[in-house]
């Protein structure tokens, strides 16, 4: 039949007497196996305090950076920027010939090459 048990401990001491198992032998792997989780949940404590330190470095950084985070103008891409790249409108696009794109576009390398480089449509 089923036995039910209360306690880790009780469990353990069962478990030992069913495989012929020294008792003592199962609390001290049962102490070891606790001494490890303990290390592992310090470990762990660690890793969680040592990621914290490092987004907050990273936030100092990127103010320190003279770049900013953009996207290209042409593919969406994530790019940097200087900090002081601002996005400029001639109008909205209505009957104009920019279609309410940006007069001072920010593109990433690839765009970069297919508008002013050898890729380009136009040199063809």
């Amino acid at each position: 039949m089923f036995k039910k048990f209360t306690d880790v401990e009780d469990f353990l001491v069962w478990m030992a007497e069913e495989c012929g198992t020294d008792v003592t032998t199962v609390l001290d792997t049962k102490m070891r196996a606790e001494g490890a989780l303990d290390a592992f949940y310090e470990i762990r404590d660690e890793v969680e305090i040592l990621n914290r330190e490092n987004e907050i470095l990273k936030d100092k950084l990127q103010l320190l950076s003279p770049f900013k985070k953009w996207n290209c103008d042409g593919c969406n891409k994530g790019i940097e920027v200087q900090k002081d790249h601002v996005s400029e409108y001639c109008c909205s696009g209505f009957e104009c010939g920019c279609m309410g794109l940006p007069i001072n576009p920010a593109f990433c390398d690839e765009c970069t090459k297919k508008v002013f480089g050898k890729d380009s449509y136009l040199d063809s």
